[in-house]
């Protein structure tokens, strides 16, 4: 066999081999995540999901409320100041993957918050594996469901993580160098507003927060996620005054398709760190 006969089986063999992987790529960019599955539950369905979310979290705010409020009423009682430490017991909380959702999908028609993505994304879910939370959707300009796996855990110094560990199109894992255009830019969006919610943010000394704090933590919580650094362990229970109450996580888990929290209250010790974090700049902020 002549060099050019070899040369052109070679060719011959190497297309072959290149539209072979490139069809499997394609068919994995295309296929559905086996954890994927958009919720089509009639709207009782949904709303009794929803309620058995809303009456936990309820649970654990009426408790830390209930414990707050005690605390605060034995130190006016005794005529002093607000201690520095609060008694408080801890309360843990077990939400599974559709209470989330369907809550999350509650709210969603309340705050109308479907015409701010629908033209881009559409069925939106939060899943759970075991020790990943995953955020998945269709984006409506690939035709294909995009999903972000993150790996929630506190660390030594108490301080949450949310990494991002991979972005996969379909089944088909993407390297982040791929999207970093699309990171910038919803870093960008995200950003737009937390100069404002910084300023306005507030904080007392029971942790009650008002809604530019929340925002601005909730917001910052997700940039370090997705630049791969720390976050204070905070999160936003909204209250029946519309003001949000400060609850520090001190473990998670997440196991199967439940997401298991335990909560305590922000002493007022803290309260003036964390609020420092939440009004600082993202990039000299109590994360980092």
């Amino acid at each position: 066999m002549t060099w050019r006969k070899r040369l052109s089986l070679f060719s011959v063999g190497l297309l072959v081999a290149l539209l072979a992987i490139g069809g499997f790529a394609w068919k994995m960019h295309r296929s559905r995540p086996e954890f994927y599955r958009p919720y089509t539950w009639t709207t009782p369905q949904r709303g009794v999901l929803a309620h058995k979310a809303l009456d936990k979290l309820a649970t654990v705010h009426n408790a830390f409320a209930t414990q707050s409020n005690n605390a605060m009423r034995m130190a006016r009682m005794s005529g002093s100041t607000i201690p520095a430490t609060l008694p408080a017991e801890p309360f843990s909380i077990k939400l599974t993957e559709e209470e989330l959702n369907a809550l999350l999908m509650h709210m969603a028609d309340i705050y109308h918050w479907n015409g701010k993505y629908e033209d881009f994304v559409t069925d939106p879910g939060v899943y759970f594996d075991d020790g990943r939370i995953i955020v998945a959707g269709s984006v409506v300009e690939l035709g294909t469901v995009m999903s972000l796996v993150f790996e929630p855990r506190l660390d030594a110094n108490g301080k949450l993580r949310m990494d991002l560990a991979h972005i996969m199109s379909g089944r088909l894992p993407v390297p982040r160098i791929m999207l970093n255009g699309q990171i910038e830019k919803l870093t960008t969006v995200l950003e737009k507003n937390l100069p404002a919610w910084e300023r306005k943010a507030k904080m007392d000394p029971q942790g009650r927060a008002n809604g530019a704090a929340a925002a601005a933590a909730m917001t910052k919580m997700l940039l370090h996620s997705l630049d791969g650094t720390p976050s204070d362990p905070l999160i936003f229970l909204p209250t029946e005054d519309k003001d949000y109450a400060a609850l520090k996580v001190t473990a998670l888990e997440v196991k199967g398709n439940t997401l298991s929290l335990t909560m305590q209250l922000v002493n007022p010790g803290e309260q003036a760190t964390y609020l420092a974090g939440i009004k600082a700049d993202k990039t000299t902020g109590a994360g980092q």
